[in-house]
């Protein structure tokens, strides 16, 4: 998520020329004139008493023992674990992920079933129950936007008949933050709530701790699509298949804040827009040549 791929095909494969059409079907955004750049301030997560920060609180959890993890000979994290194996990683970032020492296997209950709940109701459930859980154990922040519910399912066969069932065994409510109004992305905008049969099984909250830096005046949308397009290369932030790219749709365009992950080194949270939509082309991995439709996603600085 947000994490920049080059493409390169192998030399077996034939390589084709063909014009790359643009179009723009995206309604272009109103963004203001300038935006706040954060500064990311990092701590030390080896000095960090776990104790104090709202996740413990919210758990009840007491530390026995700790493990730090390096990178580039500095703490890059802190695993604490207490007398129930649950867990509290802290990272030099500031964010943090607790997760109960819950083994999850064919004999984890449906969560679905339990609650007596449909796949789309249960989306409902479990938003509400991640928002009521944020918001009493102050881990709301200032504002949060929800984003989705994702499940984790399981497939069991029966080893007689060879039927195959399938049932939820953990769920997770994902939100983003929201900073200046502007909503953020990347891998470490991530809030999530975690649940298992019993509950609230984990929180993970990936935001760093920022402070407010200088004003910056923001490019507007339309010279950055237009940067984009006159580029003339079909750009994505993820691994395309095998392939030529002839028309490209782009069908949004947003103003966010990129959050890379905790431990890329980012240093300031700064406005992008992040432009997506479709690629059409033709997938050339084999002799016999076929339609392809792809996703695409791409950050384009706005400042």
């Amino acid at each position: 998520d947000g994490r920049t791929e080059t493409k390169t095909p192998p030399k077996d494969i034939p390589s084709i020329q063909s014009k790359t059409d643009f179009v723009v079907t995206a309604k272009i955004p109103e963004v203001p004139e300038a935006l706040t750049i954060f500064q990311i301030t990092p701590i030390d997560p080896n000095t960090l008493d776990p104790k104090t920060t709202l996740a413990a609180t919210a758990f009840d959890f007491k530390p026995t023992s700790k493990k730090g993890y390096t990178n580039s000979q500095k703490v890059r994290s802190v695993l604490h674990t207490d007398k129930n194996n649950r867990t509290l990683e802290v990272f030099q970032s500031g964010a943090m992920f607790f997760k109960n020492d819950t083994l999850l296997d064919e004999f984890s209950p449906d969560l679905l079933k339990s609650r007596r709940l449909s796949r789309e109701s249960a989306k409902k459930y479990f938003a509400n129950q991640a928002n009521s859980f944020l918001k009493e154990h102050k881990l709301d922040r200032e504002k949060l936007v929800f984003r989705e519910v994702t499940f984790a399912d399981l497939t069991i066969q029966n080893a007689k008949s060879g039927k195959e069932q399938t049932k939820v065994i953990a769920a997770a409510s994902n939100f983003g933050a929201v900073l200046e109004g502007v909503p953020t992305w990347g891998p470490g905008s991530a809030i999530r709530v975690y649940f298992d049969a019993k509950g609230v099984s984990g929180y993970y909250d990936a935001m760093p701790i920022i402070k407010r830096g200088k004003t910056a005046k923001l490019i507007k949308p339309e010279a950055a699509l237009d940067r984009y397009i006159s580029e003339g290369v079909p750009a994505t932030l993820f691994r395309l298949h095998t392939g030529t790219i002839r028309n490209v749709d782009i069908q949004n365009v947003e103003l966010v804040y990129y959050v890379d992950a905790s431990n890329s080194g980012q240093k300031t949270i700064t406005p992008q827009y992040l432009i997506s939509g479709l690629f059409y082309g033709q997938d050339i991995s084999s002799n016999e040549r076929s339609d392809l439709t792809s996703e695409f996603k791409w950050l384009l600085p706005a400042i």
